[in-house]
């Protein structure tokens, strides 16, 4: 439910600034569909696919060019500067952030080591010193996210094992099976079958009419989810009006 949370409240809050009848083109979620797509459809007001590569709201690029109409200059200045004074007392640990660009680039496109070095505008070799001091490697904080990603997707989507192979910019299924087997001790196919879950629905009123025919049957609480996380974020976006908020979990066209 983590990318479902990042996602309901992404769309609130642009809700907040764009509109309350805002919706996005449609919604991408890496998991696999629930026997009751109702509630996110209901919930995002946009198509919903599910099975993706990455977790993403679909939106037209114009969208970046609205003026929003309670922008407050003086206090986004505020907030910059109140950011800047955070990222000046806590200094970005290189290796965290080395991971989270690569856990979005990787999801896109293959990220080599020189590319990120021009990302930090540094020479690789300055890089790769750097990261030796910290105990690692390019490659193996690289391998790590791949990893990372390649597990997720394979426990929570049906994403066929040569596609996520060709995401993660393997050369061949096969590579991609011995490197798994060699992080995990298991084959990507094994894990899938060992992490799959039960197939279980999202409590809607035809759900609910189910378990009142079948006592005792569980059902999933996806909706109740996404309805306690869209009633958070409006909470928190309200007790912060004219905050310079954005998505972080978008993608344009």
């Amino acid at each position: 439910m983590v990318a479902e949370g990042g996602l309901a409240t992404s769309v609130q809050v642009l809700r907040d600034l764009c509109g309350a009848d805002w919706a996005p083109s449609e919604v991408l979620i890496p998991r696999r569909a629930p026997a009751n797509p109702e509630p996110y459809r209901a919930c995002f007001r946009a198509p919903v696919r599910f099975d993706q590569e990455t977790a993403a709201l679909v939106f037209p690029s114009t969208l970046l060019a609205r003026r929003l109409p309670d922008a407050n200059p003086l206090l986004r200045r505020a907030f910059e500067e109140r950011l800047l004074e955070i990222e000046r007392a806590c200094p970005t640990d290189l290796v965290d952030e080395l991971r989270r660009m690569l856990r979005t680039e990787l999801s896109r496109r293959r990220a080599s080591a020189t590319d990120v070095a021009q990302h930090y505008s540094v020479h690789g070799r300055t890089m790769n010193r750097h990261l030796k001091a910290a105990g690692t490697s390019f490659r193996a904080v690289a391998n790590g996210v791949r990893f990372e990603i390649a597990r997720q997707l394979i426990a929570d989507t049906d994403i066929p094992l040569a596609q996520i192979s060709a995401m993660l910019d393997f050369s061949e299924p096969a590579a991609f099976t011995r490197a798994f087997h060699r992080w995990s001790d298991v084959t990507p196919s094994d894990y899938r079958t060992k992490h799959k879950p039960t197939q279980c629905e999202s409590p809607s009123a035809g759900a609910q009419l189910r378990s009142d025919l079948h006592p005792g049957r569980k059902h999933c609480n996806s909706a109740d989810s996404l309805e306690r996380t869209a009633c958070h974020s409006r909470v928190m976006s309200s007790s912060r009006h004219n905050s310079p908020a954005a998505a972080s979990i978008c993608s344009y066209v």
